[in-house]
């Protein structure tokens, strides 16, 4: 992939309000009495014991929906989502305004509710959370997206941090491009944030993978973006579309993600799982492309693909990669 340092930054968002707020759809807490035992071809795993489940949908109409789950030093759960359907803080009956970002926190005993908070502007469901992470201050990041303000037309990257009962200590969006958002979000030892999503530069929506260092008060510190080109894998081609999906700290500093890119083929289009090693101020070390010999037409799957460091200073990676037959 070509990288590209760019010029975004962060500007102080409109403080928005918080309600208290009834929804979500559920928890599951698992716990297991078998490790995992993996073969070439086949997958066992061992019976997981539930050990509570609890639906926080009270409305038969509910739209809300939970993107990501962190634990909290104290031990309660938050997990982060999006609401649709819920009148938001400044709703008023002449001008009702509905959704938000939507967080609610759970013991860990039984997931009891502890507090749920609806975060929004005066609009219909412009702001969204796309991954939450505890902070060693007891508090956690979030990492989502502002479609409320006029500088980003496909949307802001929004930035915001909280303390344990949900209560915004700052918030910032990312602006520069014309749209951006987050997928992957972890502290760092200086007491910033790196976050890792995909940014479109112009209205044309072509996404290209993203980088970003936030510093402790959430402002933007460095970033850097890396569109896809002919030249960047076999099958790559410019203008393709190249997200980044998860993130981690490496043992020297720096960090691996992974995403996915388009790939063109003879039989058709379809998505490749990439993996890129950046050093500490965000520079490519190196990359790899994943894929089968023999592709079908069509997407593969978009989900996120998580990456982990091991004890040997290797990787493992898990995704999916769409093909006619096996590698």
């Amino acid at each position: 992939m070509q990288q590209e340092r760019n010029g975004m930054e962060t500007i102080s968002k409109h403080a928005p309000a918080s309600r208290y707020t009834l929804s979500i759809c559920a928890i599951v807490v698992l716990t297991t009495t078998l490790g995992f035992a993996a073969q070439k071809q086949h997958v066992a795993s061992g019976p997981f014991n539930k050990v509570w489940t609890v639906a926080l949908s009270q409305y038969n109409q509910a739209d809300e929906t939970g993107n990501s789950l962190t634990q909290l030093s104290n031990g309660t759960i938050v997990a982060g989502g999006n609401d649709a359907n819920q009148h938001n803080y400044c709703s008023t009956h002449h001008q009702p305004y509905f959704g938000g970002a939507w967080l609610v926190a759970v013991t860990s005993s039984g997931g009891n509710n502890v507090w749920q908070r609806l975060y929004s502007t005066c609009a219909n469901a412009q702001q969204s959370t796309g991954v939450v992470a505890h902070t060693s201050d007891g508090g956690f990041i979030l990492a989502g997206g502002d479609f409320d303000n006029p500088a980003c037309g496909g949307g802001c990257g929004w930035f915001a941090k909280f303390d344990s009962t949900g209560s915004i200590s700052w918030q910032h969006d990312l602006t520069g491009a014309y749209g951006a958002g987050a997928d992957a979000i972890t502290p760092v030892a200086d007491g910033g944030y790196v976050a890792v999503g995909n940014q479109s530069p112009t209205f044309a929506e072509i996404l290209q993978g993203l980088i970003m260092k936030i510093s402790a008060n959430g402002e933007l510190q460095w970033c850097a973006a890396f569109p896809e080109s002919d030249n960047s894998f076999p099958g790559a081609f410019t203008g393709g579309n190249f997200t980044f999906g998860s993130l981690q700290l490496t043992q020297d500093g720096g960090y691996i993600v992974s995403g996915v890119a388009d790939a063109r083929f003879p039989s058709g289009y379809a998505h490749v799982l990439t993996i890129m090693k950046l050093d500490a101020t965000g520079h490519v070390q190196w990359s790899k492309a994943y894929y089968g010999t023999v592709w079908a037409s069509g997407p593969a799957g978009d989900g996120k693909y998580p990456i982990f460091q091991t004890a040997d200073g290797g990787y493992i990676f898990s995704g999916t990669v769409q093909q006619l037959v096996s590698p």
